[in-house]
């Protein structure tokens, strides 16, 4: 079992997560609101990887021109989603849906 060291936004925009082991994502979307999920089969991940809400950053460490790291991904959480067999759950809520793309948004 692979497990999920860190998920971060990086310019792309792309988000990167990190495992101790290889990973296949299974990539959907969901409606109401929008938002893009990753799904990581046979990982686990640690109680304390945090969840980021890109909009509560610092001003000064920003950057873009909308003031967030990425202009597209306002916020990324991560959780378990279940446990037998296990599988983390990484979600992307967009800043606005129509700039979420899934051939652009993933790096693992």
């Amino acid at each position: 079992m692979a497990v999920v060291r860190s998920v971060r936004v990086v310019p792309g925009p792309a988000v990167e997560i990190l495992s101790s082991r290889p990973l296949v994502p299974v990539i959907s979307e969901l409606e109401n609101p929008p938002r893009l999920v990753i799904d990581l089969p046979n990982a686990d991940v640690p109680a304390d990887l945090p969840s980021v809400d890109l909009s509560r950053l610092d001003p000064a460490a920003k950057g873009r021109a909308n003031g967030l790291p990425s202009q597209e991904i306002r916020r990324v959480r991560v959780s378990k989603y279940q446990s037998a067999p296990p599988m983390t759950r990484v979600v992307l809520d967009p800043v606005s849906y129509t700039h979420l793309t899934l051939p652009t948004i993933l790096r693992v």
